[in-house]
C-alpha cells in the first residue's frame, strides 16, 4: 500500500511539473511538440488536460486570405491570417493555451517542417524545438483570451500538401492539471492549381547573382504595369524588408540593399493585392 502511494505521489508530482513547464508554451519551456503531429512526442494537450467533465472545449483552426476568405488550398509564398480559437462547450475556464505546427506532408504522414509563422498576437509566441528544428506557434502564458492569431507564409519549396496540427486547452489555474480539458484538430491544404491569382503567369523573377552579397539584383520580365509590394522573409516567416516597386511591361531590374541580412536562405515575395509570386535566394 505504501509502495502504491509513493508511485501515485510521484506520478502526480510529474503531472504538476509537466503542467508548470507547459504554462509558458510547451516548445518554449519544455523544448517539445505537443500537438499530435507525426514525428513529435506521443503526448498532446489532451494527455495532461483532458481529464475533466467540469470543462469541455473544442478547438477551431482557420486560415484566411487577403480578402478574408477561409482557404482550402495555398499559393506558394502567399501570406495568410491564421487563428486558433478555443471554444468552451461546458464550464468556465480561467485561461486557455494552444500549440500548432505545419508539415510538408499529407495528413497523418511525417514530413519536413514548413515553418512560416510570424506576427503572433500578444498572447502567443513562436518557438523552435532544438531537437527537431520544428517551428511552433503557441501561447506565451495562460491566456484569458481564447483566440490566438498569427501570420503564416505558405512554402515556396514544396509542391505537395501541407498539414497543420493544433491542440488547445481550457484550464482552471488550480496549479495542476485536474479539472481541465483539451481538444486537438488538424487540416490539410493542397497547393492551389496555377490560376490568375498566381502572379508568376505574368511576372517572371530572376535573382542574379544568387547567392547575393550586400545588394540583391532582381531581374523582372513583366507583362503587367503598376505598383507592387516586394517583401523579403526569413525561412521562419518573419518579415525583414518591405518596399513598393513600380513595374512597367518588359524587362527591368530592381536592386535591394540586403547588407543587414545574416547569411542564410530567404524568400522574396512580389504581390499586387490579389496576386503574388515568390523566389528564394541565398545571402552569403
Amino acid at each position: 500500500m505504501k509502495f502504491n502511494f509513493t508511485l501515485g505521489f510521484f506520478f502526480l508530482l510529474f503531472l504538476a511539473m509537466a503542467f508548470m513547464s507547459s504554462s509558458g508554451g510547451r516548445a518554449t519551456a519544455a523544448n517539445s511538440g505537443n500537438c499530435g503531429a507525426p514525428g513529435d512526442g506521443a503526448t498532446t494537450c489532451i494527455t495532461c488536460h483532458g481529464n475533466s467533465n467540469a470543462i469541455n472545449v473544442e478547438i477551431g483552426l482557420d486560415f484566411k486570405d487577403a480578402d478574408g476568405t477561409t482557404i482550402t488550398n495555398y499559393v506558394p509564398g502567399e501570406v495568410y491570417d491564421g487563428s486558433v480559437t478555443i471554444k468552451t462547450l461546458v464550464g468556465n475556464p480561467a485561461a486557455y493555451g494552444f500549440q500548432a505546427v505545419a508539415l510538408a506532408a499529407a495528413l497523418d504522414e511525417n514530413g519536413d517542417d514548413v515553418a512560416g509563422f510570424s506576427e503572433p498576437s500578444g498572447n502567443a509566441q513562436i518557438a523552435t524545438v532544438s531537437s527537431s528544428g520544428r517551428q511552433y506557434v503557441e501561447h506565451n502564458g495562460p491566456s484569458r483570451d481564447s483566440v490566438f492569431t498569427f501570420k503564416w507564409t505558405a512554402p515556396v519549396n514544396t509542391d505537395g500538401p501541407v498539414s497543420i496540427y493544433a491542440c488547445g486547452n481550457g484550464v482552471n489555474l488550480n496549479g495542476g492539471t485536474s479539472g481541465d480539458n483539451a481538444a486537438c484538430t488538424k487540416l490539410e491544404f493542397q497547393q492551389r492549381p496555377v490560376s490568375a491569382r498566381n502572379l508568376s503567369q505574368d511576372v517572371q523573377l530572376t535573382i542574379a547573382p544568387n547567392p547575393v552579397g550586400d545588394a540583391l539584383n532582381l531581374l523582372v520580365a513583366s507583362r503587367l504595369s503598376g505598383s507592387f509590394e516586394a517583401t523579403i522573409y526569413g525561412m521562419s516567416g518573419r518579415q525583414l524588408l518591405q518596399r513598393q516597386v513600380v513595374l512597367t511591361s518588359g524587362q527591368q531590374q530592381q536592386t535591394f540593399g540586403v547588407a543587414q541580412l545574416k547569411p542564410g536562405v530567404y524568400v522574396l515575395r512580389l504581390a499586387n493585392g490579389r496576386q503574388a509570386t515568390a523566389i528564394r535566394f541565398v545571402k552569403e
